[in-house]
């Protein structure tokens, strides 16, 4: 999937890639090197459960975190 489809319009491979690269180190990630006819082979990552269990937290924080940021943007008004 390109990044830039999901509206990531300026993130560049030098920033994607290391943050990938840590994730995987980190066990998010489960990859596979895959053999392709015109090239290198690719790397495809995918979430495995401690990735989806993380992401589930992160979701979490940033809800708490939203809900944070809009109560003290009411506030000011």
């Amino acid at each position: 999937m390109q990044i830039q489809s999901l509206g990531f319009t300026h993130v560049s491979d030098g920033t994607l890639f290391p943050l990938l690269l840590r994730l995987e180190q980190e066990g998010y990630f489960d990859t596979e090197l895959v053999a392709v006819s015109n090239g290198p082979k690719r790397k495809y990552y995918t979430l495995n459960s401690n990735g989806k269990e993380e992401l589930s937290r992160f979701i979490e924080a940033w809800k708490s975190l939203e809900d944070n940021v809009n109560r003290t943007l009411k506030r000011g008004k």
